[in-house]
């Protein structure tokens, strides 16, 4: 199990960037594995900082390596967010109809096989594996 904590806060993206980084290059993720894991982690983190953080709470994320695939779990100080229940984009309609935002926590739906959310006190969890 590797750990990573950064701070609720949109500057410490780049430190959560280097963590992951540095996991990717321990367990030798494939390339296209490592990307999708710093998608999903940036497209949570900018999420949760945005719509749910609490100031001086934590952006926590375990990873697990496992043989079926990379366990993603994210656990996060602030108000009940559950990424999972965010409305869908109409990814039919012409781009031009489109709201701006909502394509991320899609691609975070499509890049993972397994997704759980639920409340732990005053945290917000929320697990994922990419297969």
């Amino acid at each position: 199990m590797f750990e990573i904590s950064v701070p609720n806060d949109l500057n410490s993206l780049d430190d959560l960037f280097v963590q992951l980084e540095q996991f990717a290059s321990s367990v030798t993720l494939g390339e296209k594995t490592r990307y999708h894991l710093l998608l999903i982690c940036e497209e949570l983190f900018v999420n949760f900082t945005s719509h749910a953080s609490a100031a001086e709470g934590r952006f926590d994320v375990h990873l697990d390596h496992q043989p079926e695939g990379l366990l993603l779990t994210v656990l996060t100080d602030g108000v009940a967010f559950n990424p999972l229940e965010a409305k869908r984009p109409d990814i039919d309609a012409d781009i031009d109809d489109r709201p701006i935002g909502g394509l991320g926590l899609h691609f975070v739906r499509r890049l993972t096989d397994y997704a759980t959310y639920h409340r732990d006190d005053s945290r917000n969890v929320l697990k994922l594996r990419i297969p």
